[in-house]
C-alpha cells in the first residue's frame, strides 16, 4: 500500500491546507523510513511506533512529530486498516511509568527557548503559560 498517497487524500479530503500535508507527509515519510528499513513491518505495529517514539523523545520537534503520527494512526482507523489506536495504548502503558521533573523539563525548554534567542519577555510569557497549563492538569485529576 502506499501510506503517502492513501494519507494525502485522506487528509485533502478533510481540507487540510497544503502547507499542512506537505508537512503531516513530511513527519510520516521520516517514521515510514525509520520503520522500513532493513526489513518492512507493519507501520502500526506497537513495536514499530514504540522504537520510534524512543528515537524521537529526545528530538525538539517531538510533539508535532507525534501529532502527526496520531493522525496517521487516526487515518489508519478510518481506512480500517487497524481496530484501534495503537499509540493510545502505548500513551497509557507509558503513563503508569515514572512522571518526569517538571521543573527540569521547564528549565531545559527555557534553556532551548534563549539559545533559539527568543526575547526575555517571550520566554516569561512561555515558562507562565506552561505553569498555567500543568496547574490546569494538576487540578483536573483531583476532579
Amino acid at each position: 500500500m502506499d501510506y503517502l498517497a492513501s494519507f494525502r487524500s485522506w487528509l485533502q479530503t478533510r481540507s487540510y491546507s497544503p502547507s499542512t500535508i506537505r508537512n503531516y507527509l513530511a513527519d510520516l515519510r521520516q517514521y515510514l523510513s525509520t520503520i522500513l528499513s532493513p526489513a518492512p513491518t507493519s507501520v502500526f505495529s506497537p513495536d514499530s511506533l514504540s522504537a520510534y517514539l524512543t528515537k524521537i523523545s529526545t528530538n525538539p520537534n517531538s510533539p508535532r512529530l507525534l501529532a502527526s503520527l496520531n493522525l496517521f494512526c487516526q487515518f489508519g482507523l478510518d481506512q480500517k486498516l487497524i481496530e484501534s489506536n495503537p499509540l493510545r495504548h502505548l500513551r497509557q502503558s507509558q503513563s503508569s511509568s515514572p512522571q518526569p521533573n517538571i521543573s527540569k523539563l521547564i528549565d531545559n525548554y527555557q534553556q532551548y527557548l534563549e539559545q533559539k534567542k527568543f526575547s526575555p519577555v517571550t520566554i516569561r510569557n512561555y515558562i507562565n503559560d506552561l505553569h498555567q497549563y500543568i496547574y490546569f492538569c494538576e487540578s483536573q485529576k483531583s476532579n
